[in-house]
């Protein structure tokens, strides 16, 4: 059975408001929204710097501009990315 990601009733690409159009939207709703939501450019940042981190515009594709959000803020904690991964010591 599909689960359906935790932030989908408030994003904008799942939702269908940032005018991507009818194809596109339900390509990316079917590729990322269900179950392959962990792939999610747009779940990571969510997940890695919360919710109100992630921007209006971010595509579920644009996992370099989300990497840059994350990594920033990483860095803001004084974190590095193998500290995230790995945990610190």
């Amino acid at each position: 059975m599909a689960e359906l990601c935790r932030y989908a009733s408030e994003c904008p690409v799942c939702v269908g408001s940032l005018g991507l159009g009818a194809a596109r939207t339900r390509r990316y709703r079917t590729g990322y929204c269900l179950d392959d939501w962990r792939e999610c450019a747009r779940f990571a940042v969510a997940g890695e710097a919360g919710p109100g981190a992630v921007p209006r515009d971010l595509l579920p594709t644009d996992h370099t501009r989300a990497y840059g959000i994350v990594s920033s803020t990483w860095l803001e904690a004084a974190r590095t990315p193998a500290a995230a991964v790995f945990g610190a010591r």
